[in-house]
């Protein structure tokens, strides 16, 4: 145990004698050294922004996913209903034998033009159920919100339709088609929702089964359901499937849910990061071209010091060693000053994209590890070529 501690003991001190060694060669030759390293440093630092940029831009749209619920489903029905029409009547029908759905809303939508006024809006005209309140989290900043014992043609506008008319809106009638309808409630600002193909803040929003009365075209092409829990998406989207499929067999449905979205976004980014990472290899390898360049000259230079160190008892095996180091230790510092550039060259791009700029491991030990990798890789066959000179020969060269 003595002897293997002497020999650790040993072993380090050797390694911290050649990186003093190393360290004291690439000062001798600065500029040299420093054009063998700024290829590392541009490949390094490539590869550290591109995958830190892809890494936050797929957090970003994870989170920005999980804000509008993972336990949403939005489908769309195409095609012909074979003389029936969908209707809120179906709809409560079919959620009625789904327990895991709480609430459900059916979307119509009418592309009739709307005027206030005289004024004309140029907004989206759309049935829905009180449900939707629950499904797109909406708020009333005055009035109230459609209820299913509406009867009479009212209405709720959104904030940029309240703000385009200039004054307290409730009470006032919005024409749309041929039809009036009266304003009982304003939304507050809303988030844009994948799941919910509506811009309610230029929105008009109607009681579906008034919409579909007054317009047999205005069809329901959307349904939007909320469940319990998110654990439940993929059983009661296939549930719904077969109810879809029962009803309207011949209508075409296309289903969407956050987990499918999100599972798509991780396997695109997985791509996309194996990509970006050739691209930025490409620099790396330039850099390691470099490297073994420079050190190729080094050899050629210092032979009568490898003649001298081989004939005073170095083994080939420590001439390698040294040469080696040299190679590792200019690129370690081409990938520390590239992940640097990188992480700057990513926080920068986090400011201007408005992504959330956090901390990230995986790219730095890439970034890190592949420079490691580099040194290694191309600074072999100079260190080889060095420990296979002849030390008789390498004393005679002028």
């Amino acid at each position: 145990m003595v002897d293997y501690f002497k020999m650790s003991i040993y072993q380090v001190d050797s390694l911290i004698a050649l990186l003093q060694q190393a360290y004291t060669n690439i000062l001798a030759r600065r500029l040299r050294s420093f054009l063998a390293v700024l290829g590392v440093v541009i490949g390094s630092s490539s590869v550290v922004a591109l995958l830190y940029c892809g890494e936050l831009a797929t957090i970003s749209v994870i989170s920005k996913l999980s804000e509008l619920g993972t336990n949403l489903i939005s489908v769309s029905v195409m095609g012909s209903f074979h003389n029936k029409t969908l209707t809120e009547s179906h709809v409560k029908n079919i959620v009625a034998n789904i327990p895991e759905i709480s609430y459900a809303s059916p979307l119509a939508f009418s592309y009739e033009n709307s005027y206030l006024n005289g004024v004309k809006l140029g907004a989206a005209v759309v049935g829905v159920s009180s449900d939707l309140t629950h499904i797109a989290d909406l708020s009333i900043s005055s009035g109230r919100f459609i209820s299913r014992f509406d009867q009479d043609e009212y209405c709720v506008v959104g904030s940029k339709i309240a703000a385009k008319a200039g004054e307290n809106i409730l009470g006032s009638q919005i024409k749309y088609g041929s039809h009036y309808c009266t304003v009982i409630g304003v939304l507050k600002s809303v988030k844009v929702n994948f799941f919910v193909p509506v811009d309610f803040d230029n929105g008009i929003l109607l009681p579906v089964n008034i919409l579909q009365s007054i317009n047999e075209a205005n069809a329901i092409r959307d349904v939007v359901f909320s469940l319990k829990s998110s654990d439940d998406v993929e059983k009661v989207e296939r549930t719904l499937r077969i109810a879809f499929k029962r009803n309207f067999p011949r209508a075409k449905t296309f289903f969407r849910n956050p987990k499918e979205l999100i599972s798509k976004v991780v396997e695109q980014k997985q791509q996309l990061s194996i990509l970006l990472s050739l691209i930025g290899s490409i620099s790396l390898i330039v850099g390691g071209i470099g490297i073994m360049n420079i050190m190729l000259v080094s050899v050629v230079e210092r032979k009568r010091e490898i003649g001298l160190r081989l004939a005073i008892g170095a083994s080939p095996r420590d001439i390698r060693l040294m040469f080696l180091v040299e190679a590792t230790l200019l690129s370690l510092i081409g990938g520390a000053l590239g992940i640097i550039i990188g992480v700057g060259i990513s926080f920068v791009a986090a400011n201007v994209a408005a992504w959330e700029f956090k901390i990230l491991i995986l790219p730095l030990l890439l970034g890190f590890g592949v420079a490691t990798f580099v040194g290694i890789f191309f600074g072999f066959y100079p260190a080889y070529s060095a420990s296979c000179l002849n030390p008789v020969e390498a004393l005679r060269v002028e």
